[in-house]
């Protein structure tokens, strides 16, 4: 589907109330997003589509049914190879209602003494701009589940994924090189090129 005209990435509210990813996905587009907060709304909605690309659509018609502006939105999770069905789409889920380092430590303690420690992270954006009307970008990146936590930047589980080629996970990695590869960044930096195009 294609982009409406008049599109502008300054006018984009993201479908979210995390100020971590409001921060990343601005830094990727290059200029700020917005968070339902700043109009003064209390934004939740149920993630029970069944896949990221339902997830994210989820997200993006709630807030613009909200708001009547465009808006994009995103749905990401981590598959690890050796605990099918456990994360995915679920990632957000995991474990239940613990903190993010509980999850994390939980997540290495169910790979100790795996081999197989192959994962990937995956994101889907979306550009919503009504009626049915958007643009959809999916994008991955492959790494593997390290051994212990390393890193203070980032979030999620950035602080376990671990990328060989670099010899660092993504939150130990330079936030310039971040924003350019991670899975958030290929999909985003996509998005803006179909919305600049």
């Amino acid at each position: 589907m294609r982009v409406k005209q008049g599109t502008q990435l300054s006018d984009l509210y993201l479908a979210s109330n995390n100020l971590h990813k409001a921060n990343e996905v601005s830094a990727i587009l290059g200029c700020p997003v917005k968070l339902p907060a700043q109009l003064g709304l209390n934004f939740a909605v149920t993630e029970d589509g069944g896949s990221f690309i339902a997830n994210a659509l989820i997200k993006a018609k709630a807030l613009y049914s909200l708001i009547n502006r465009p808006v994009i939105a995103d749905d990401s999770g981590l598959i690890v190879e050796a605990l099918p069905g456990e994360l995915g789409v679920e990632t957000a889920n995991f474990a239940g209602d613990i903190s993010q380092q509980q999850k994390n430590s939980l997540l290495l303690d169910k790979m100790q003494g795996v081999s197989n420690r192959a994962a990937t992270f995956v994101c889907v954006a979306i550009l919503y701009e009504g009626d049915n009307n958007f643009t959809l970008v999916k994008r991955e990146l492959a790494g593997e589940i390290a051994r212990q936590m390393q890193g203070e930047a980032g979030f999620g589980y950035d602080s376990v994924f671990y990328l060989a080629e670099y010899g660092e996970t993504l939150a130990q990695l330079d936030e310039q090189l971040k924003n350019k590869l991670s899975h958030r960044a290929l999909a985003f930096s996509q998005l803006k090129k179909i919305i600049m195009a």
